[in-house]
């Protein structure tokens, strides 16, 4: 069963508020076709996963280090007929919270879901960012959305600064339960992060979609 969640009574907000502010249905993704995807992707031998890398990373030498904002692995989903089952849900979902919540003017995927690994014996993690580049496609970026694929392991929230409540000692929470299928939609220009994973591995899949720059 669906749930919208509602946290910060999202209907009663003006629209410009709403369009600053992350909104998530849980359950949007049953186990079954979290399963199913997975064991698709581990039939494409030519799509093989690798290193996350930030644009910086990418820059300078190609390579990961030590003071690299981003430490996880990631495996493209590519646009081909196993995945159009996947694609069309995710259109759906796009089109139905993008008509009731941001009104954004959107066009296209111009990119496809990357499917992620964060590994909890490296501290996986991705640094606070935004989702917006100076280049295309990155520049067209306007809604991103995160799908939530497992729930066993520790560490891993998914945060956003200035959105949340903030605990004493000054760190952020995350607003939204570990569901298996939950996704999560966001304005790309929001600053996000994942914390670091303490224990296990954190799966998730992660969306861009585009359309007119805001600027």
């Amino acid at each position: 069963m669906q749930m919208i969640r509602n946290q910060l009574g999202m209907r009663k907000l003006s629209q410009e508020l709403k369009e600053n502010l992350p909104f998530s249905i849980e359950g949007a993704f049953t186990t079954f076709e979290i399963k199913r995807l997975q064991e698709l992707l581990k039939l494409m031998e030519d799509n093989p996963e690798h290193q996350a890398l930030t644009s910086g990373d990418a820059s300078y030498g190609g390579i990961r280090t030590e003071s690299s904002e981003r430490v996880a692995y990631e495996t493209m989903i590519p646009p081909v007929p196993e995945f159009n089952w996947y694609y069309e849900k995710l259109e759906d979902l796009v089109y139905k919270v993008n008509e009731s919540v941001y009104k954004f003017n959107l066009t296209m995927i111009a990119e496809p879901s990357i499917y992620l690994r964060y590994d909890g014996d490296e501290q996986g993690k991705y640094d606070p960012h935004i989702d917006i580049g100076p280049t295309y496609p990155t520049s067209l970026r306007k809604l991103s959305s995160t799908i939530i694929l497992n729930n066993d392991y520790e560490g891993g929230d998914l945060i956003f600064n200035g959105v949340g409540m903030e605990p004493e000692d000054g760190k952020q929470n995350s607003m939204y339960p570990k569901t298996p299928g939950t996704i999560i939609f966001f304005p790309s220009y929001l600053v996000h992060g994942v914390t670091p994973v303490t224990k296990g591995t954190r799966y998730a899949i992660v969306t861009w979609i585009h359309g007119p720059s805001f600027v």
